[in-house]
């Protein structure tokens, strides 16, 4: 989210306080996004683990909650 809101020039402080917003009313979850990727990825593609971690940490998930 923070990638996006910077890529639209959105100024900083106006994006942190937006997405602390959103993460405490539940609508941003990186581990809740990480399972659903991982066992989706898994599911359909067939992907193993390592392939996943590459994944979410290519699309910035914090290495502790993947």
């Amino acid at each position: 989210m923070r990638r996006h809101l910077e890529r639209r020039e959105i100024e900083s402080a106006a994006a942190e306080a937006a997405i602390a917003s959103l993460c405490e009313d539940g609508y941003l979850d990186d581990v809740r996004y990480a399972r659903r990727l991982a066992e989706d990825k898994r599911r359909l593609e067939g992907w193993g683990r390592e392939r996943i971690v590459r994944d979410l940490r290519a699309r910035g998930v914090d290495r502790d909650q993947i």
